[in-house]
């Protein structure tokens, strides 16, 4: 094995030690199975065993068995697809679906209107000539995705790595006013009225009896919120919850509630996660028609597109499994199939790609779905697609390879 730096040894040493306890329980004929729960609040598949760290030595330990490739398609920015199928489908249009059917990387396009260049100008950086160029372009687009999901899940206060909090503020605010404002429209608060649902009363009472000296803007929903939690300071900004400010909320919530149901436990003025998640919850239902309950603002926004997606990678698994393929790994939007060292990888990787875009397709029916596939004997960082001179697809080899083996289960 190559000579790892002192903060990758840590981490190797850390897994490896986690990895032999966990390997030594669970392997059957040296093959790992991975332990996996197959449908969490949202939808997604978890794996509960610690995620194998984004290091090339790692990740060479996991490969195919004896006489096989691992072929990967991976979906391309599917939950921004989902993102875009629920806009249309709720308001009738959405500019990032527009973007996407143009066969635009939409994470580009946000880059692009971030750093206001051209969008041709902005790709061009990309297969500059000069270094310098393509990192520029790899910087402003891993920021610009970083902004595109975080804002989708309703976050507020994006933290993105060399960016200052005030920018990245004011990346939040053009992602949703100029560059997809539909977004706007989908992340608008609806506390009030889940507020007032739950409670059975009218959203007006809500606004009037719990507002903060006349004023209803996120902090006052957040502190309302670390009162009914229970919580002793603000989660927002630190500070201690004064009394006065809990007596108000916990009078105006006796004053407002009809529902005899919680009565008893808006009385007892004792907060507690579980008030807070009966008080604030919220129905998200995603288009396949699953209905989660008592989400937070957050957890219903992701719910909707996260979960979509979600569903339609199930599907695509059970498709493939269905016509033979055996599916070996499943990662985040990314399918891995082994295929025998013989096959035709190009039609394998063409019919792979089929089944999972057609399967996505079938949840997200107004939005072109599309993957990138790559095959290599064993799990890699960045695998890279490779052709042979007459436009065959090759498999990936990576320059440094670590001679032990895992099978992939």
């Amino acid at each position: 094995m190559p000579p790892l730096k002192k903060k990758k040894r840590t981490i190797f040493n850390c897994f490896f030690v986690s990895f032999l306890i966990t390997f030594a329980s669970q392997a059957e004929g040296g093959v790992l199975h991975p332990s996996i729960s197959k449908c969490m609040r949202n939808g997604r598949l978890s794996y509960p065993e610690q995620v194998v760290p984004r290091d090339c030595e790692l990740r060479h330990l996991f490969c195919a068995s004896p006489g096989h490739r691992l072929l990967s398609v991976d979906y391309n920015y599917i939950e921004l697809c989902t993102l875009a199928a629920i806009c249309e489908h709720e308001y009738q249009y959405s500019i990032l679906a527009r973007v996407i059917r143009a066969n635009i990387d939409p994470h580009s396009f946000t880059a692009s209107q971030l750093v206001g260049m051209p969008l041709e100008s902005f790709c061009a950086l990309k297969t500059s000539g000069n270094s310098g160029d393509r990192e520029k372009y790899a910087q402003h687009r891993a920021i610009a995705k970083k902004v595109n999901f975080a804002t989708a899940s309703g976050q507020t206060r994006i933290v993105v790595p060399d960016v200052k909090v005030e920018q990245a503020k004011a990346f939040r605010l053009k992602l949703i006013t100029s560059i997809y404002p539909e977004l706007k429209i989908i992340l608008r608060d609806d506390t009030i009225m889940s507020l007032a649902t739950n409670l059975h009363c009218n959203p007006e009472a809500v606004k009037v009896n719990l507002s903060y000296h006349g004023r209803w803007n996120r902090d006052t929903v957040s502190e309302i919120a670390d009162v009914v939690c229970g919580n002793r300071c603000s989660s927002r900004h630190g500070y201690p919850l004064s009394k006065k400010w809990k007596k108000q909320v916990w009078d105006g919530l006796a004053l407002i509630n009809r529902n005899g149901a919680l009565s008893e436990a808006i009385s007892s003025r004792a907060g507690s996660p579980t008030l807070h998640s009966v008080l604030f919850g919220k129905f998200a239902c995603t288009l396949t028609g699953r209905v989660r309950a008592r989400t937070t603002y957050t957890s219903a926004l992701n719910t909707v597109f996260s979960g979509l997606a979600a569903d339609g990678a199930k599907l695509a698994m059970w498709n493939l499994t269905h016509i033979g393929y055996r599916v070996v790994g499943f990662i985040h939007d990314e399918i891995v199939v082994e295929v025998p060292e013989e096959a035709d990888l190009q039609h394998e990787a063409a019919l792979v790609q089929q089944v999972m875009e057609e399967s996505m397709a079938s949840v997200a029916p107004t939005i072109p779905i599309r993957s990138t596939a790559d095959v290599a004997d064993r799990r890699c960082l960045d695998p890279k697609k490779c052709f042979s001179d007459v436009g065959t697809l090759l498999p990936f080899m990576p320059q440094e390879m670590c001679p032990q083996r895992i099978e992939m289960e």
